[in-house]
């Protein structure tokens, strides 16, 4: 993903002299491509997710109007070059943008803007094609420890390293199978995975959560999450959350052994318990997720 922030830091751009003047939230926002608008009636022009550059020249005789289309059709971010149509950006162009929660930048210096959608474009591209390529070393990996005659732990601890969260493997009726935490620990992991379903449960959409479904011979067994606490989530870890739902569907369909997954979480469970290495709190949290009877 090309973010804002990543266009800001471009030469081209920083040549421009840019200033935020709206939208220091947005810096985050993802650049999908880059389009001049220069005519007064700019409907119809985007297809959302874009950083519209302009002199002004086509919005002088409505700039509110002007902006408002814009802002209709999804633009990502405003850039406007100060100088040969206004000297500052007018207060409604403004005042829209942070209505909207639309970035607006202000380019105190000319520059051609080909170089900077030359420069975006390119650099979409090149974001396009170093997620590609990510997703298929991935992939790779997945496949590897299949070949090697691994199993659905392996994948989900090299899924755990790759996006740098913990994640789960749930089934069709959304109970724990097996999970990973990391680093950030089971309690803090088994507490954002029930979040997850408290808010399903709502009728809400989870946040801080990518999952992926898990299918056998075309009917859902259960899905892959990962859950978003010490990193956020990217459009890299979406595509290893596929990659790894595939490769448990794979070595679900070959091994045929959820319960010894389930089995092996019990296990290691109850051995840490019996060895004391499990708070009360967490271990009460563990049994519950774990499906032992009588934990309430």
């Amino acid at each position: 993903m090309l973010s804002l922030s990543d266009v800001l830091d471009l030469p081209v751009v920083r040549r421009a002299l840019p200033e935020l003047v709206v939208g220091d939230t947005g810096l985050g926002r993802e650049i999908r491509w880059a389009h001049v608008i220069e005519m007064p009636e700019p409907g119809d022009l985007l297809k959302g997710g874009e950083l519209v550059l302009t002199t002004g020249i086509g919005a002088s005789g409505d700039p509110d109007r002007w902006t408002a289309s814009l802002v209709a059709q999804g633009m990502a971010a405003l850039a406007v070059e100060l100088g040969s149509t206004w000297r500052d950006v007018p207060p409604t162009v403004v005042a829209g943008c942070a209505r909207a929660g639309v970035p607006l930048i202000a380019f105190h210096r000319p520059v051609r803007f080909i170089e900077i959608t030359e420069a975006v474009h390119g650099a979409v591209v090149n974001a396009q094609f170093a997620l590609l390529a990510r997703g298929e070393e991935i992939h790779r990996r997945f496949t590897e420890l299949i070949l090697r005659g691994r199993g659905v732990p392996e994948i989900l601890a090299e899924l755990c390293r790759a996006v740098e969260n913990p994640v789960v493997l749930e089934d069709a009726s959304g109970s724990l199978v097996y999970y990973v935490s990391g680093p950030p620990g089971d309690d803090l992991a088994l507490s954002a995975w029930a979040d997850v379903h408290r808010a399903e449960d709502r009728g809400e959409t989870a946040e801080g959560v990518l999952c992926a479904d898990v299918r056998l011979l075309g009917s859902g067994w259960g899905r892959v999450m990962a859950l978003s606490l010490e990193n956020r989530l990217d459009d890299f870890d979406r595509v290893a959350v596929e990659r790894a739902a595939l490769a448990v569907a794979v070595d679900l369909l070959s091994q045929q052994h959820d319960e010894q997954l389930r089995a092996r979480s019990r296990g290691a469970f109850l051995s840490e318990l019996a060895d004391g290495r499990v708070e009360e709190h967490d271990a009460r949290r563990r049994a519950e997720a774990l499906g032992f009877p009588g934990t309430g």
